[in-house]
């Protein structure tokens, strides 16, 4: 073969060998570009999945507090009710505690009238039997009207006082018999004063303010009473 022809064969063969080398190195990073578009795309549709799933939770939970709140003002009767049972609570045990002041009061009473001394001490002590014994059928009247239960006897705290002070005879037991009349009236009248203030009751806040009068004139009179005894 002649020379000239022998080296245009092996130029065409070194072009022939060059264009495939090129073709294979184009396909390759083709295929790169592929594989490295089909990772992106996949972490972006993780990524996507997560941030929707996170949106999607934070709607529901938006949509469940909203609801929540909505539930409440739509049923504004359930803190009604609530509030309703709390306050006849309240209303009980005032109540309650007045029928026991009031059984107390009249202990009280009967015991002076049948161990005092003093005319006047008497005299105080039944005007104190015939207004506590008044009060006590109208707590009565009106714990049965709002169907409640009550005291049905003083507390036993104030049983025990008032043994103490029966225990006494003379000057010293006047004595100690109006000291303890004027600290329970003390304490009633301190007691009828704030809840009178706080009840929602208008039949509790009638009666409170029909019997303050009262109870303060009892005060007033154990007071000049007191005064007469240290004499």
């Amino acid at each position: 073969m002649p020379e000239y022809k022998r080296n245009t064969v092996l130029l065409l063969l070194c072009a022939s060998l060059c264009w495939a080398s090129c073709q294979e190195s184009t396909h390759q990073a083709n295929q790169d570009e592929k594989n490295t578009v089909s990772q992106d795309t996949n972490r972006n549709g993780l990524e996507g999945t997560r941030d929707e799933a996170a949106s999607v939770s934070t709607d529901v939970k938006a949509d469940t507090s909203s609801g929540q709140l909505q539930n409440k003002n739509q049923h504004p009767e359930n803190s009604a009710s609530t509030d309703t049972a709390g306050s006849k609570d309240r209303v009980a045990n005032f109540l309650s505690e007045a029928a026991a002041a009031n059984y107390g009061e009249i202990r009280a009473a009967e015991s002076a009238l049948s161990k005092s001394t003093m005319k006047e001490e008497k005299s105080i002590a039944a005007m104190l039997k015939k207004d506590h014994t008044a009060a006590l059928q109208e707590i009565k009247a009106l714990s049965s009207k709002k169907g409640l239960t009550i005291a049905t006897d003083a507390p036993a705290d104030v049983k025990a006082k008032l043994n103490d002070v029966a225990s006494k005879s003379g000057g010293e037991f006047d004595r100690a018999w109006c000291e303890m009349m004027i600290d329970k009236h003390k304490a009633t009248i301190t007691n009828f004063e704030g809840t009178v203030k706080t009840t929602s009751d208008d039949d509790v806040k009638k009666w409170i303010n029909k019997t303050l009068p009262k109870l303060r004139h009892h005060l007033d009179e154990l007071t000049s009473l007191q005064g007469k005894i240290k004499a």
